[in-house]
């Protein structure tokens, strides 16, 4: 087995710096709209403090074993396995707070349309989801050593993330279709139905990415050959990737294009923008 543990922080400390410029780039260009929408941009911001916390747990991880190939004492298996414990609940912090903050920003630019009352439902599904995978993904191995997952008395972890990848599919899914359904109602442009539209479907990345994550699910199980969740660095990465797909796609709606495609909202872009 080859020792992925560097290539795991490297590509780990990129990610978590494209997150970054994204998000301060996203709010410092359109600051002037943006700071009347509280709410959205905590999340916003919620979300990059989620994923820099989780991929320095991944670090930690890495550090102490994950993705390396020489044997692992046992204060490095344990310090391993709480570093992916923590990563795998940021993790899930992370896309929800990412998925939040875009449902929150669309709602209150529909706000003053009437058609906001789908997109409220689907924030609450989305909001419960969020809390349920949480818990479990915070539960999976009996207290007190919840992130035992080697010697602990564990639900079916590998179980547990083909769960949370697929509906992470079917909430994106969900993301795409009711703000699409809803721009074909509004009394807009073409141009910029257009503009909305692709400002969701971007979002299909997260689905492929979700996909790619499923595959290295499987790493999870715990084998005669392989008893410590060292190769399981794979789709921690996957994770990393996610996350930072996760942020640049809550960034596109943030984008003036977009804003300015809601005229009927409190906000007059243009006048913001001095145009």
């Amino acid at each position: 087995m080859t020792d992925h543990s560097a290539a795991v922080k490297v590509v780990t400390c990129f990610l978590l710096i494209v997150s970054f410029i994204a998000v301060v780039a996203c709010l410092t260009t359109n600051w002037q709209v943006l700071r009347r929408k509280v709410s959205s941009v905590t999340l916003l911001l919620s979300t990059l403090i989620a994923s820099i916390a989780s991929g320095a747990a991944v670090s930690v991880a890495a550090t102490h074993g994950l993705g390396q190939a020489s044997p692992l004492s046992d204060d490095q298996v344990v310090v391993m396995q709480k570093a992916l414990y923590s990563m795998e609940v940021l993790y899930v912090l992370t896309l929800g707070l990412g998925k939040l903050s875009v449902m929150v920003l669309f709602y209150s630019l529909l706000s003053s349309t009437g058609q906001s009352k789908s997109v409220l439902a689907a924030t609450g599904l989305l909001l419960i989801w969020v809390v349920v995978m949480a818990i479990v993904v915070c539960l999976q191995c009996h207290p007190p050593e919840v992130w035992n997952i080697v010697g602990g008395k564990c639900l079916d972890v590998s179980g547990i993330w083909i769960a949370f990848g697929v509906m992470n599919i079917l909430v994106e899914i969900m993301i795409i279709a009711v703000p699409s359904f809803i721009i074909f109602r509004l009394q807009l442009s073409l141009k910029r139905r257009l503009v909305v539209i692709s400002c969701f479907g971007i979002r299909i990345l997260d689905i492929a990415g979700s996909i790619v994550q499923l595959c290295y699910v499987r790493n999870f199980k715990l084998h005669a050959d392989s008893p410590l969740p060292t190769n399981v660095w794979q789709w921690a990465i996957c994770s990393q990737v996610l996350q930072t797909v996760a942020i640049l796609s809550a960034c596109v709606p943030y984008l003036r294009e977009f804003l300015e495609s809601f005229p009927s909202v409190g906000i007059q872009c243009d006048q913001v923008f001095g145009q």
